[in-house]
């Protein structure tokens, strides 16, 4: 089989391997299950756990937390847990403990919608 050039390679859903370029210019191959470790490993350094609070106000909070906490300000639930994600435009998810309602927002002051779960 003839080599083929990085950007005439076909796609696909799956795959074992994925093939790329490291910092230094050399062409490798990592299992999906190492990438999605190394990925993994990015997250836990991404996000931060802030542990139980009892006041939240998701107005203020910063990227890359999730809070949890009793007593939320600006969430349409009184027990919750918000993620916030992005820079600038900034989207929060927000779980509420007491109903297990799913709530989000794109814009931080804003109107939360709800997400249907049945």
């Amino acid at each position: 089989m003839a080599d083929k050039k990085m950007n005439e390679l076909g796609t696909a859903s799956d795959a074992a391997y994925i093939y790329a370029e490291t910092s230094s210019g050399e062409q490798i191959r990592i299992s999906k299950a190492d990438l999605a470790s190394v990925v993994a490993g990015l997250m836990g350094t991404l996000l931060t756990y802030t542990g139980w609070t009892n006041s939240v106000d998701a107005d203020t909070l910063k990227t890359g937390a999730i809070y949890k906490g009793e007593g939320c300000i600006n969430v349409p639930a009184q027990y919750c847990m918000i993620l916030t994600l992005g820079t600038g435009d900034r989207t929060q998810i927000a779980i509420s403990r007491a109903t297990g309602g799913i709530f989000y927002r794109t814009n931080i002051p804003g109107g939360w919608k709800s997400i249907a779960t049945q």
